[in-house]
């Protein structure tokens, strides 16, 4: 039948299926894979939409225009995945979320493999390098008022970057999956996170229907629940409250 055939199944155990061979097609190790993969994506997407609901609540001046937008692009395009590359302000929203909401204060670990370790210019040894995302992306010569939490800090200047170039160039113009050395939340370079481009549909899919259908509010109005730090860890307050409805218009 070849490598395709109708009624295929498409999802992550048939992947994995195809790509593994000898002892890795056997039931135990299959496993061991998808637990990895779920120990990699599930806290950190979840995380990362707590954090956002956190920010919405607190700033909820965020909602009107986010649902206008989604609104308007899915009346166009539906419920797809080309309508979800055009909800910039949704996109830009997520973006600065991440930005002011890093996992740790420290992130993009490195183990020294190099038996003499890494040696600064200073003489200093260490045998592991971290880069201070939290400092970098609170840094105002990277952010304007960068300890100010604005949602749609990059959604115009792309729609300017847009009208002003070819549209098709815009593909990674400034969006949540764009890393930089200012931007690390999916870390940069040649190692940084390839679920990227699925975490950031998932989320801005996940963001679109609570604007759309939802209204929400902090439990004290314009009051972000607290982080909670573990070590070097930041994770969203496990005690936060946030009030949901239905839309009520």
């Amino acid at each position: 039948m070849g490598p395709d055939w109708p009624g295929k199944s498409n999802d992550l155990i048939s992947w994995y299926l195809e790509i593994a061979e000898g002892e890795e097609r056997t039931a135990p190790a299959l496993v061991l894979r998808i637990l990895m993969t779920n120990f990699a994506a599930i806290h950190t997407s979840s995380m990362a939409f707590t954090y956002a609901l956190f920010e919405l609540a607190a700033h909820p001046e965020h909602l009107l225009p986010m649902r206008e937008e989604v609104e308007s692009v899915v009346k166009k395009q539906g419920w797809s995945k080309a309508a979800l590359n055009s909800m910039v302000k949704v996109d830009s929203f997520l973006r600065e979320s991440q930005r002011l909401n890093p996992g740790a204060t420290v992130e993009m670990t490195r183990k020294v493999v190099a038996k003499e370790g890494f040696r600064f210019t200073d003489g200093i040894i260490v045998a592991l390098v971290y880069v201070t995302s939290r400092a970098i992306h609170y840094d105002e010569v990277n952010y304007e008022n960068s300890t100010k939490f604005d949602g749609f800090r990059v959604a115009q200047e792309r729609v300017e970057y847009t009208a002003n170039h070819d549209p098709s160039q815009d593909i990674f113009k400034r969006q949540m999956i764009t890393t930089a050395v200012d931007h690390l939340p999916f870390g940069n370079g040649r190692q940084a996170c390839p679920g990227r481009f699925f975490a950031a549909t998932e989320l801005k899919a996940m963001l679109a229907h609570l604007v759309v259908n939802y209204d929400i509010k902090a439990e004290v109005e314009g009051v972000r629940p607290p982080d909670a730090m573990v070590s070097l860890r930041i994770t969203p307050s496990p005690s936060g409250k946030l009030c949901f409805r239905k839309r009520m218009d």
